[in-house]
């Protein structure tokens, strides 16, 4: 109990906050996500929610490793939309 007791007090308390956004993903049998949330350059809370894989009952952890996919699609169009708001490129021909 020592230890569980140890980390609970080390914690930031914005971590319930981080708790409550990702509460749906901690229900049985959710998908999930992992976060680590960082200041000043370290990483002050790491937690993993819901399922890496929801057929074999795998949990998320923190250092869970993720298949990237077409995950970076939506970044690429974020940073072309964002470069265009900079007047930096155009979308339009």
């Amino acid at each position: 109990m020592g230890a569980a007791r140890s980390a609970a007090v080390d914690e930031p308390p914005e971590t319930k906050q981080v708790d409550a956004i990702f509460a749906d993903l901690a229900k049985p049998g959710s998908p999930g996500c992992a976060l680590a949330v960082a200041r000043n350059g370290k990483i002050i809370y790491e937690k993993g929610y819901g399922l890496a894989n929801i057929e074999e009952n795998v949990s998320i952890t923190p250092r869970s490793v993720f298949d990237i996919g077409s995950t970076s699609k939506q970044f690429t169009a974020s940073s072309i939309l964002l470069l265009e708001k900079q007047g930096k490129l155009s979308v339009q021909r």
